[in-house]
């Protein structure tokens, strides 16, 4: 997996610009499943993708009770 050898890659050499890029194109442009982007960013540590990727699937989860009629809190 390319991705997650960058990911490798920039936490190894503490490089910041590989880090960055590679949560960006996670949650921007990967058509990988959430489940597989959330064991990357848990196994790697990388705490700005797992905000981002809980916020973004809390929002699925208001869409999906939104649209079967439940309410939601």
């Amino acid at each position: 997996n390319t991705v997650e050898g960058l990911i490798l890659i920039g936490k190894r050499l503490q490089t910041d610009i590989i880090l960055n890029k590679s949560q960006k194109f996670l949650m921007d442009k990967s058509v990988k499943e959430l489940k597989k982007k959330f064991e990357l960013s848990t196994k790697y540590e990388l705490d700005d993708l797992i905000v981002r990727l809980e916020s973004f699937s809390q929002r699925l989860l208001h869409c999906y009770h939104y649209r079967r009629g439940d309410s939601v809190t």
